[in-house]
């Protein structure tokens, strides 16, 4: 019986050993003032921008990945921004991607966006947004963020 209980500690020391271990956070990558991460299928997840220009313009590849993702929070307090073009081939965004962004003032999506769409100044995934349904007010359109 002393054996199973040694056993026994053994097994939840090693247990605990193994859960308390961290996975190392994703490597982070820069392409000009695009800060970004690789997802594992090797596309990349876009975690920011360092520039200063007023309207940013998301490139659809960075150092040969396809942009496909916008991290959460990737924008926040964007200070001057006033403008963000999302590329077709982003199809997943994170939440808040642009939380405090005061002077934000549009999000351009392409018409045929296949997952996004601006509706009443909020971006969401949308089943619908490559139909171009009735009642989605934002597809193709320079879409105006309601005021915060």
């Amino acid at each position: 019986m002393k054996k199973v209980c040694v056993l026994a500690f053994i097994l939840c020391l090693l247990c605990t050993a193994a859960l308390a271990t961290e996975l190392p956070p994703r490597q982070e990558y820069i392409f000009g003032n695009y800060p970004y991460t690789l997802t594992e299928d090797g596309t990349a997840k876009n975690t920011g921008y360092s520039g200063t220009e007023p309207e940013v313009v998301i490139p659809a590849k960075v150092d040969g990945h396809p942009v496909t993702a916008i991290g959460a929070g990737a924008f926040r307090c964007c200070g001057t921004r006033t403008g963000v073009d999302i590329p077709n081939c982003v199809t997943f965004v994170g939440a808040n991607p642009f939380a405090e962004c005061s002077r934000l003032q549009s999000i351009s999506l392409s018409k045929m966006h296949p997952t996004l769409e601006v509706v009443e100044g909020a971006l969401i995934h949308s089943p619908f947004a490559a139909r171009g349904a009735e009642g989605s007010q934002a597809n193709g359109a320079k879409v105006v963020k309601n005021s915060p």
